[in-house]
Formats: C-alpha cells, sequence, structure tokens
C-alpha cells in the first residue's frame, strides 16, 4: 500500500505485537491515528453499502461523496500514525541530550521545543480528522443503509475515542511548547474536546 506507514503494512497481529512491547513507538498517539482509520474504513463501507439502492437514491450523490472522502482519511490517517512515531522519536532523543553545561542546556532546550512542536501538531491533526468522523458517523445514520447503523455507530464511537486520545497527546507535550505556540494550540484542544463530546453525546442518544 503505497504510502503506508512500515510499522503499519505490518499484519495487525505484528502491530499489535509492536505497541505492547518495550519499544518507545508506537504508542498511543500512533494508535489513535489507527483507530481512527478504522473509523474511516467502517465510514466506507456503509457508504458502499447504501450505494445503488433504490430506497437511497435520494442521497446518493452524497453519499459517495462521503465515500471519496473516507477512503481518503483512512489511507492519511495511516500516514499521521507513522509520523507520529516519527515524532515521538525526536522528542525522545531530544530529552536524551547532555545537559552538563550552560551552553548544552540551552541546546536540549531548544531541541526539546522544537520536537514537542512535531509531537504536539501531528496528534492535532488525528485529532481535528476524527472530530471530522464523528459529524460523519451521524450523517451517515441519518442518510445511510440502516441495516449497517450499528457499523455507523461504532464508526463515531470510534472516531471519539481517537480524538480525546490525541488530544490527551496533544496536551501531554504542551508544557515542552515555546510559550507563544502554547495558549493557541491549548484554546483548539478545549474547543475540539467540547465539540467532539457533544458530538458524541448525540451520537449516542440516537443509537441507543
Amino acid at each position: 500500500m503505497t504510502g503506508v506507514p512500515p510499522s503499519i503494512e505490518r499484519d495487525l497481529v505484528q502491530y499489535v505485537d509492536l505497541v505492547a512491547s518495550a519499544e518507545p513507538a508506537p504508542g498511543g498517539g500512533s494508535v489513535a491515528a489507527v483507530v481512527a482509520s478504522l473509523s474511516a474504513a467502517l465510514g466506507a463501507m456503509v457508504c458502499r453499502f447504501s450505494t445503488g439502492r433504490p430506497k437511497l437514491a435520494a442521497h446518493e450523490p452524497e453519499i459517495r461523496e462521503l465515500l471519496a472522502g473516507l477512503d481518503r482519511r483512512q489511507k492519511e490517517l495511516l500516514v499521521l500514525a507513522r509520523r507520529d512515531e516519527a515524532a515521538y522519536r525526536l522528542l525522545h532523543d531530544a530529552f536524551a541530550l547532555p545537559r552538563a553545561s550552560d551552553a548544552e542546556k540551552a541546546r536540549r532546550k531548544k531541541a526539546i521545543g522544537e520536537a514537542s512542536r512535531g509531537a504536539a501538531h501531528v496528534p492535532l491533526l488525528v485529532a481535528r480528522e476524527a472530530a471530522t468522523l464523528v459529524d460523519l458517523a451521524l450523517r451517515l445514520l441519518e442518510i445511510g443503509n440502516p441495516n449497517l447503523s450499528s457499523d455507523a455507530g461504532v464508526m463515531g464511537l470510534l472516531a471519539a475515542a481517537s480524538c480525546r486520545s490525541a488530544l490527551l497527546n496533544v496536551k501531554v507535550n504542551l508544557p515542552g511548547l515555546f510559550e507563544e505556540e502554547r495558549g493557541t494550540i491549548a484554546d483548539e484542544v478545549a474547543r475540539l474536546e467540547a465539540g467532539v463530546e457533544t458530538a458524541r453525546a448525540g451520537l449516542v442518544e440516537r443509537i441507543g
């Protein structure tokens, strides 16, 4: 699969075993991205079972548009999983830099700030995509094949969990960010958390 990270190209058992290992990555950020990719995959399945059906003909153009976006997100989120692994390794290496002298401390502080930016930015991208997936799940519950309502529900619940998990990874890395970036990202985290909780509550109410 072109563009899919090497660690994800392994079969599922190998990937899960790698997560469970003593390796520093993949960790929670990568897993959150993979879960969001699975959410998108479920949504794509719902779309494919919702096309070519006379009873849903009025919504077919929208469903096909949703399908194209979900197929794209499924692949992009796997790429983000790999990017998260790389970002975490850079942060891990930055914290391991020497700090005996003032010059070494300054270099280490700068390296941690730069690495923290990546370690926060990648899960923030995942959280944004996952939040959108919750909304798309709600839409598929409205216009998709009713026989797959449970799959659309699982899609939304996975996406909500992914979003909250990714945001946790963002918040963990906030202290290492340069001060001028910290407030802006913290504000977006708060907005995403509030939005996904509202959407998740609506989803749970709908699916029971």
